[in-house]
């Protein structure tokens, strides 16, 4: 699972079953320090979405499960696809 607190710049990660199985938050320099403000998983890709709060329409690309990073979009045709919630 994971969780944005939209008030720091970090992605907490919990393993199944979430009681006391929280793991390192995940971080990144594309974050800027900037809050996260929301979360993708595409299960069929093995990608993780994360919309960063600025530099607007920003988003951060991992692999899952190793949250790797894959590269940063500022792509706001790519990004609208992505989820209404994330329009910009």
């Amino acid at each position: 699972m994971f969780v944005t607190a939209k008030d720091n710049a970090l992605l907490e990660v919990w393993h199944y079953p979430f009681q006391g199985h929280e793991m390192a938050p995940l971080t990144h320099p594309t974050f800027h320090g900037s809050p996260v403000n929301g979360v993708v998983a595409d299960q069929a890709a093995n990608l993780l979405y994360v919309a960063i709060g600025a530099p607007a329409s920003t988003v951060s690309v991992f692999t899952l499960p190793d949250l790797e990073f894959v590269k940063i979009s500022t792509n706001r045709a790519w990004i609208w696809k992505m989820s209404p919630t994330w329009r910009c």
